[in-house]
């Protein structure tokens, strides 16, 4: 940064930002009364500055997350940041009169990126801007599985159901694809038709019927449209259904498929309404069910559900229509005391006392506790694997059931609090070692630490073995062997570990656990994670998360010492990161190539990847540590032009020794030639 002096010299020189100068220091501390703008403002119109500043922004190391240069465009479709889309779109397409181009603004657009935008963009203009680059992507996936005309008519319907997906879309997107797409009359059918339902806009749904004009003789089908359009309250899509293609049939309506404000209006058009199961399947055709009478014949009545509901006024209705005398019922969810009551009153033959399923069910539910307590009820040993506060209340009023450790799943080898209060009604004797092995599962050292200060059970091989996800307890473990065998079993627990080694990681990977990866590597002795199996094998979506990969590949760098190479490995990843589109990670793994082998180059079948996706914001970082003639060879195979345009604008730039991407640099060879070769990059 330059410092230009001040005519006055009295005064301090003032640095200068976009010709912009900014106090350093006064004793007021506000800025020039000359400008209106603020520091924040000039920091971040100022792009070099701002750039910098982005580069230190702290943002999570355990979610995949990205800066705005590398939001993908599928992730901004997702969660319908269009505004940033249009944004970062118009930026690409750069005057073809601009010598210069920044890696930044290259996109990166594949099969699921079309895909996010079909079924959340609403907007005609974006949809006519983007389509013509969109829709070979598309056809190109559909042709590497079938070449055949059938094939397309699928993808058309498939694309259909996309844009019906898209709720609140202008309906000239709609138009479009049912003139120039034809989807087949036969294929995906229910899943177009569902889609209407979800979307419920009857414009549409009469457009897209004349598309299927058999349809309209599938009674049972529009039923099934029907009954999708209540699940998501579009009832007047559902009573126009009815009305235009149902009203004369001959056919009877189960009411509890359809919504309140749809059963009113069959009803007074004289539908044939049916009931035959309580609770319905839609819950808002509760009040209608309750405020009419059926002729409903056999009716099924599952009180299990409508407990777990909660619906008073629904149950006293069901109980009215029971006709069965009922000696045994299976409750496993009672919400509240009020439910409780209306049951033990309304079925007062049913031994309570007998039905472990409902003790199960209550014994967290301190009130309900109370209230069977009050009315004598027998508790049994599932009672004492309760939450605390109902389980001190349970053993405080002297209701000792039997104790049984395996019957105990829930919350006793989760809250050391609930441990004591056992241990001290019940002492050491009841408890074993199948406690200590719980205790070991939950992962709760402290319960752990008191089972073994106590007595109750050993360290054993089993034990160690279910610890590996949990290393503080297993190094707990460790240190409390005891025992000549203590040695073999240290060297046992590396060979199991080793041995297993790849299983281990990928579960750590997928829960997330860097404790776990950290013991792996400590207990086999391994320089990188990536020594035990083919990276193929870790190729899941958690490998994306900045501390994963960086756990997984610590260490790279001291396997040349021992001779290994990972450069097969570190292929797969770049593979696996490219169909991801993830900046990030692809320039971690580039930066360990150079840095690591300097001179060699990955043999990566790009175009198998590329397709004719345009991955090209990812293309450009992995660009610098390719194998340029096999590249070559393989896009030449597969007619990827835009790809081979790049490499052909840049192929007599020598100065630039194979180098450009890289950190989101603006490299002069990359500066005169991207626009040649990415044509959506020019207007």
């Amino acid at each position: 940064m330059n410092n230009n002096s001040n005519s006055n010299n009295s005064k301090p020189k003032q640095p200068v930002i976009n010709n912009t100068c900014l106090p350093t220091n006064n004793n007021n501390n506000n800025i020039n009364n000359n400008t209106n703008q603020s520091l924040f403002t000039i920091l971040i119109k100022n792009k070099y500055i701002f750039n910098i500043i982005l580069g230190y922004c702290k943002y999570s190391q355990d979610v995949i997350s990205y800066n705005y240069f590398e939001l993908p465009i599928r992730f901004i479709c997702k969660i319908k940041r269009f505004d940033i889309f249009d944004e970062k779109w118009k930026k690409s397409m750069i005057d073809q009169n601009t010598v210069q181009c920044d890696i930044n603004l290259v996109l990166d657009i594949d099969e699921q990126a079309v895909i996010e935008f079909l079924v959340n963009n609403t907007s005609f203009e974006r949809f006519c801007m983007v389509w013509n680059y969109f829709y070979p992507i598309l056809r190109h996936k559909q042709e590497l599985i079938d070449h055949s005309n059938l094939s397309l008519s699928r993808l058309h319907s498939e694309i259909l159901v996309y844009v019906l997906k898209a709720n609140g879309a202008d309906h000239r997107i709609l138009d479009v694809i049912l003139t120039n797409y034809k989807p087949d009359k036969y294929l995906n059918s229910t899943s177009i038709f569902y889609a209407l339902a979800y979307r419920g806009c009857i414009a549409t749904f009469e457009l897209v019927l004349k598309q299927f004009p058999l349809i309209v003789k599938e009674i049972k089908f529009l039923i099934g449209v029907m009954i999708e359009c209540c699940k998501f309250k579009n009832n007047d899509l559902a009573k126009h259904i009815y009305a235009t293609l149902l009203f004369d049939k001959d056919v009877s309506f189960e009411v509890g498929d359809y919504t309140e404000n749809v059963l009113e209006y069959m009803l007074e058009s004289g539908a044939d309404l049916e009931l035959s199961k309580l609770p319905p399947k839609n819950l808002s055709s509760i009040p209608f069910i309750l405020n009419n009478s059926f002729d409903s014949g056999v009716l099924e009545l599952d009180y299990q559900e409508a407990s777990m509901l909660g619906n008073k006024q629904l149950l006293d209705y069901m109980i009215s229509l029971d006709c069965e005398i009922r000696s045994y019922l299976i409750l496993t969810n009672v919400p509240n005391v009020e439910i409780l009551e209306l049951f033990m009153e309304k079925f007062p033959r049913l031994n309570w006392d007998l039905d472990r399923q409902f003790e199960l069910s209550i014994k967290n539910n301190k009130p309900i506790v109370q209230y069977l307590h009050q009315r004598g009820f027998k508790f049994c040993s599932y009672a004492l694997d309760a939450n605390y506060d109902t389980l001190e209340f349970i053993l405080s009023n002297y209701c000792l059931p039997t104790f049984n450790e395996t019957e105990f799943t829930n919350n006793y080898h989760k809250d050391i609090r609930i441990v004591k209060l056992l241990y001290h009604y019940y002492g050491p004797s009841v408890m074993t070692q199948f406690s200590l092995i719980n205790g070991v599962y939950s992962g709760n050292l402290e319960i752990v630490k008191f089972f073994l200060t106590n007595g109750i059970g050993i360290v054993n091989q089993f034990l160690l073995e279910i610890s590996i996800f949990n290393p503080p307890i297993y190094y707990y473990l460790l240190d409390n062997l005891n025992g000549y065998d203590s040695t073999l079993l240290r060297e046992h627990m590396k060979k199991y570990i080793r041995f297993n080694g790849h299983q281990f990681i990928l579960r750590a990977i997928e829960s997330l656990n860097y404790a776990a990866l950290d013991l792996i590597r400590e207990q086999t002795g391994v320089f990188c994670l990536l020594e035990f199996s083919s990276a193929h094998s870790f190729k899941v979506k958690n490998l994306l998360i900045p501390n994963i990969y960086k756990a997984i590949l610590q260490g790279h760098q001291d396997c040349i010492k021992r001779g290994i190479t990972l450069l097969p490995e570190l292929s797969e990843l770049i593979e696996f990161g490219l169909k991801n589109t993830n900046i990030k990670f692809l320039r971690f793994l580039v930066d360990i190539i150079k840095n690591v082998y300097p001179g060699h180059q990955v043999h990566l079948d790009v175009s198998k990847v590329l397709g004719k996706s345009m991955i090209d914001r990812s293309f450009l970082e992995i660009y610098p540590v390719l194998n340029r003639k096999f590249l070559k060879d393989d896009l030449h195979e597969n007619q990827n032009t835009r790809i081979l345009n790049f490499i052909s604008a840049t192929k007599d730039s020598s100065s630039n020794g194979g180098n450009g991407g890289g950190n989101g640099a603006n490299k002069n060879w990359l500066k005169h030639n991207l626009k040649k070769a990415f044509p959506f990059l020019n207007k």
